[in-house]
């Protein structure tokens, strides 16, 4: 078969392996395969370059590779009216009376180079809508916000939802008053958010080695999350990347262990940036208003109880724990994100779109990092375990004792008693060892420890305390 056929369950499969063996052909043109290798996505391609010839290349090179594979690459769209008119005569793409195109679920003005979200179908719908975990539902699935701009406004009816879960009432049913009226505001404000746009490009022509990365977590009660800026070193210009927010777990934690999880959120966004973005060697910080957490992340993970030494070890392993620094809440533009705010509030936002004020000053500014004396009680650290083990040591048993047992009479006690204390001694002897009958001096040796033996055993505790020069007992 040399086609793929639409409409079968394996068809998007097919599709994405034949486009990723063909691209693989052209390893030998290395920056083509990276772009085509990296920014295809289903059958659309997104890419750029930092100047109009480059871009035209890299265009011209990517029609070249498909068309290899019998595919037309067509309807190209560029912010560049002068790459369009050279594409147009190219017949890989069209005029088009539309300036707003959609790009993987956003809308992109090609005349002013920024971004919007897709609201007006949401606008729509509102009207119709009932009040019910259905449709509350439904207005929270409308919402495609990949990046995370609106992430602070669209966490309050998230957190709304939640509530209707604990509740516990069916789709349909009708909603608590309170949870109502918080819904109806919030819908009420989506018509603010058709004027939000954000600029498309991060920074033009910049170097990676000028390149930060900060990235600010924070929690409430309520919900949790972290926000990601890229500053430039030079100029200290900073710019939004990526947010990405959740509803706290139903099961209540303490805030100290939902402020380890939005650091935990921030150290997966930093690691995912350096990847993203091929930047890996530049300066990554991670922020957080929590002395605890940092406390922890800057701790080793052994320390803590399970729960907190997991996530540390998480996040020690996607950053560098002495990156990690300190800023106060009012600093912290993830406080939005955990807290939610309307959306008049968000798109006025300076701290949301630009990062802490002190980002765009000089490193000295930034503010310091102070050690502070963490409660005993919340510290998270392992409980110390005591093991006891008894031992049952028993008191060795005299080499003489079972003549006791064995012989009929003190006479043959003693007697076997003197052929042992011979052989020990025959045993220390080399030459002249004794070999006839026993002699009377053996007798009254053999005699003698038996009796000692025997007082040892009788008198034990008197014989201790004479030896110590304390009086005997008297009972």
């Amino acid at each position: 078969m040399t086609r793929v056929p639409f409409g079968v369950t394996c068809s998007p499969f097919i599709l994405a392996a034949t486009i990723k063996h063909h691209i693989k052909k052209f390893k030998g043109n290395s920056e083509v395969h990276e772009m085509l290798d990296s920014s295809v996505y289903v059958d659309d391609l997104f890419y750029g370059g930092d100047s109009l010839e480059k871009a035209h290349q890299l265009s011209t090179d990517a029609v070249n590779v498909f068309r290899e594979a019998g595919m037309n690459l067509r309807k190209f769209q560029t912010n560049s009216t002068e790459l369009k008119k050279i594409w147009i005569e190219n017949n890989v793409t069209s005029e088009t009376e539309n300036d707003n195109i959609k790009i993987l679920g956003l809308i992109w003005n090609v005349n002013t180079d920024t971004l919007k979200l897709e609201i007006d179908s949401l606008l729509e719908m509102i009207p119709d809508l009932k009040c019910t975990k259905r449709h509350i539902l439904k207005t929270v699935a409308k919402i495609f916000d990949p990046v995370g701009f609106i992430s602070p406004f669209v966490i309050r009816v998230k957190c709304l939802l939640q509530q209707l879960w604990e509740l516990g009432l069916d789709f349909d049913d009708a909603v608590p008053q309170r949870v109502r009226q918080n819904w109806l505001e919030w819908c009420a404000e989506v018509e603010t958010l058709k004027s939000f746009s954000l600029k498309r490009t991060l920074f033009s022509n910049y170097d990676v080695d000028e390149m930060e990365i900060h990235v600010f977590a924070d929690s409430s009660t309520k919900a949790y999350g972290a926000v990601a800026y890229i500053r430039h070193k030079r100029t200290f210009e900073v710019q939004f990347v990526l947010s990405k927010t959740r509803v706290a777990p139903v099961k209540k934690l303490t805030l100290p262990r939902l402020e380890l999880l939005g650091a935990l959120i921030a150290a997966r966004i930093a690691s995912y940036l350096k990847s993203l973005l091929r930047i890996s060697a530049c300066d990554t910080y991670c922020w957080t208003d929590s002395s605890i957490a940092l406390n922890w992340i800057k701790g080793s993970a052994i320390r803590w109880k399970q729960f907190v030494a997991n996530r540390v070890r998480e996040i020690q392993t996607l950053t560098d724990p002495g990156k990690w620094k300190f800023c106060e809440g009012r600093e912290n533009p993830a406080d939005l994100l955990s807290r939610g705010c309307s959306a008049q509030k968000l798109l006025n936002s300076e701290i949301w779109w630009s990062g802490a004020r002190w980002l765009s000053q000089p490193k000295y500014l930034w503010p310091a990092t102070v050690e502070r004396k963490i409660p005993e009680e919340i510290t998270e650290l392992k409980g110390v375990k005591t093991v006891v083990q008894n031992i049952t040591v028993q008191k060795p048993e005299h080499p003489f004792h079972c003549l006791f047992n064995k012989c009929s009479s003190w006479c043959k006690v003693v007697r076997v008693a003197a052929w042992c204390l011979r052989f020990i001694k025959n045993l220390q002897k080399t030459n002249d060892r004794t070999k006839t009958f026993l002699l009377t001096s053996e007798f009254e040796e053999a005699q003698n420890v038996m009796l000692k033996y025997v007082q040892e055993e009788a008198f034990h505790e008197e014989i201790q305390r004479l030896k110590i020069n304390k009086p005997i007992k008297t009972h």
